[in-house]
């Protein structure tokens, strides 16, 4: 079944135009910028937006959560992230921030390299998950930052159809080994892995004390 990749909303696709703008005339915008190379990542020029963009929203699930019973369903909005173009060397992933106090959203980091391309890669490779083939799925990002996880988040368009959890195979640094067996979970195993990790977490944090 196809993923659902979910149109941004109109405050977003601004953000992201602006974001092409604002590169493609080299202006000191305050956005982030980081790739592999010297040289800082350039976004493609404003006249090159036929380039395909993916975006996805982002949801945070802070440690509390991950170690109570909670889990995903006090996941928050945390904005949107994109990628632009889908060649390796100008491919461009970008962040985009909650709206501030004006309303108003924009483009926060850009970042280049084999990293950015491996995520391309596996995102684009989702939909050849066996597990994906029987129902309809939309596609999120979920970070847990005291866990250093990030993951695909496959929200369930089909009654009866769980959740799924595709921990970014890219990277090995997140905190819970068991999250490297398989390249997708059920949620209420995902939750069953992460739980004991962030209890553990939360309790070292709290033996440690503030100012640790």
């Amino acid at each position: 079944m196809p993923l659902v990749k979910p149109t941004p909303p109109t405050d977003v696709s601004a953000a992201i135009n602006d974001g092409f703008l604002a590169f493609s005339i080299g202006s000191n915008t305050g956005i982030q910028r980081q790739g592999d190379v010297a040289q800082p990542p350039i976004m493609p020029a404003a006249s090159q937006a036929e380039l395909p963009i993916d975006a996805q929203a982002v949801y945070v699930l802070n440690l509390a959560d991950a170690a109570t019973i909670a889990g995903t369903a006090a996941a928050a909005p945390a904005g949107w992230r994109f990628f632009a173009g889908n060649t390796a060397p100008k491919l461009v992933l970008g962040w985009i921030s909650r709206p501030d106090s004006s309303g108003k959203r924009r483009v926060t980091a850009a970042y280049t390299g084999d990293r950015v391309w491996a995520g391309y890669e596996a995102m684009a490779n989702l939909a050849l998950l066996p597990e994906l083939q029987a129902h309809n799925y939309e596609l999120r990002i979920l970070m847990a930052p005291a866990l250093n996880l990030e993951a695909f988040w496959l929200v369930s368009q089909d009654a009866g159809a769980p959740d799924l959890i595709a921990p970014f195979a890219s990277d090995p640094m997140h905190l819970i080994p068991g999250l490297r067996t398989q390249p997708v979970y059920t949620m209420a195993d995902f939750i069953a892995i992460v739980r004991p990790a962030a209890l553990l977490l939360r309790h070292t944090c709290r033996c440690a004390g503030p100012g640790t």
